[in-house]
């Protein structure tokens, strides 16, 4: 009689990414992070790691990635915005996740611009994750610490220091904030996502009611 027992083929998603970061620790962290969580419709292979965006850029050459995961200071060369933007240009098919563990998000409108599909606070695992799992869905991802920032700049001129997270965001109206932020209107937002005026007027107005203004 045959014992053998027969492992069932894994039929997760497989999604490929790179990273690059100036930090060795934390590639490694992070590569062995992705490759041991336990997701059950997505799984995650590193094809490649780099500690500048040159050197990034250099491995595209030979490598393509579903996504690119990549800090957005790596002195003393090139950034990560000025990466995505070659990225974007040459390697269209690439999505583009941002992390950083500074606070100061002043230069979100510039990363926006750069056609990054999502920006995160940098050192949780999950975060990561769920970041990924979005982008790769092709839906933009930002963290909640962004959101709010972005949500301070643009929606109101009062003091809003008092906002804790969540937000509870969710990924529509991340993506609306976004091409708010981007200058366009709502008539041109409604064009864009395909969704009727009023429906863009009803998520501008649950964003405002969840943040309390």
């Amino acid at each position: 009689m045959n014992n053998l027992h027969h492992k069932h083929p894994d039929t997760r998603v497989k999604i490929q990414v790179v990273l690059i970061d100036d930090e060795e620790d934390f590639l490694e962290e992070t590569e062995e992070g992705l490759r041991y969580y336990e997701d059950n419709d997505y799984c995650f292979e590193v094809i490649g790691t780099a500690q500048s965006a040159e050197e990034g850029i250099l491995l595209m050459k030979e490598i393509s990635p579903d996504i690119v995961i990549m800090d957005i200071k790596m002195p003393p060369g090139m950034d990560g915005i000025e990466a995505a933007k070659f990225l974007g240009q040459n390697h269209p098919k690439t999505h583009v996740l941002i992390f950083s563990s500074y606070k100061d998000f002043s230069d979100i409108e510039t990363i926006v611009k750069a056609g990054v599909h999502g920006y995160i606070s940098k050192g949780s695992i999950k975060e990561l994750i769920k970041g990924i799992i979005s982008v790769y869905q092709g839906e933009p991802y930002f963290s909640q610490e962004i959101v709010a920032s972005l949500f301070k700049k643009q929606f109101s001129k009062k003091d809003v220091s008092h906002l804790s997270l969540p937000l509870n965001i969710s990924p529509r109206e991340q993506e609306i904030i976004l091409l708010h932020q981007k200058g366009l209107s709502r008539q041109e937002i409604s064009e864009q996502l395909k969704i009727s005026r009023s429906s863009v007027n009803t998520y501008f107005q649950r964003i405002q009611q969840k943040n309390g203004f």
